[in-house]
């Protein structure tokens, strides 16, 4: 049970940084197009 705990928690965090990556990157599209 720890060990699923474990192995869990580890995959939500890589989940949340690479949602976080995908975001700052939409919003960096998202500028880039407004000033075209």
């Amino acid at each position: 049970m720890f060990t699923f705990l474990a192995v869990f928690s580890r995959f939500h965090h890589n989940a949340f940084v690479s949602g976080k990556k995908q975001a700052r990157f939409v919003k960096f599209i998202a500028e880039s197009t407004e000033r075209l």
